[in-house]
């Protein structure tokens, strides 16, 4: 009982102290748990939701172009792939190396070369960035290109092509 009456005040003065420090933390809005992770943006992912194809009718009565959805989907079957999507590995080819075209086409043999449509077999040797116009660059590295002939998804085309 003597330790309790000799140390009563110190402790009410400890306990009101700690009590107004948390209320002083508390009104002046002091974070003491901060973000330390920075975050960084590292990529951006679109996600387009795929719909049905709309076709454009004409009605017989009145002369005003509506658009229906006049297409189906199917439900899909188990264990039978959907055909319904496009899964062409060249389309994806010219759409993913749009960047950097003329590299990714160098790369490619003529036959796979001349199954895109971004690319063109030059005068029989190389494969180049192009369409059926020809090739995209009519330069390398600051000379002009000399186009005789071009192959452009197994068609010749130009002024000098080989006769087989």
């Amino acid at each position: 009982m003597d330790f309790s009456r000799s140390y009563i005040l110190n402790i009410f003065i400890g306990v009101i102290s700690i009590f107004a420090l948390i209320i002083f933390i508390d009104v002046s809005n002091i974070n003491l748990n901060p973000d330390k992770s920075t975050k960084k943006v590292v990529q951006v992912v679109n996600i387009e939701a795929l719909k049905n194809k709309k076709q454009k009718t004409k009605k017989t009565d009145t002369t005003e172009d509506t658009t229906e959805d006049t297409t189906t989907v199917p439900a899909p079957q188990p264990n039978k792939p959907d055909t319904s999507i496009n899964m062409s590995s060249v389309d994806d080819f010219c759409k993913s190396n749009s960047a950097s075209l003329n590299e990714s086409c160098a790369k490619l043999t003529k036959k796979n070369c001349n199954a895109t449509s971004c690319c063109v077999v030059l005068n029989g040797e190389k494969c180049v960035a192009g369409n059926q116009d020809g090739p995209t660059f009519k330069t390398e590295s600051g000379e002009d290109i000399t186009v005789d002939y071009y192959y452009y998804q197994n068609k010749c085309y130009g002024n000098s092509c080989p006769t087989k």
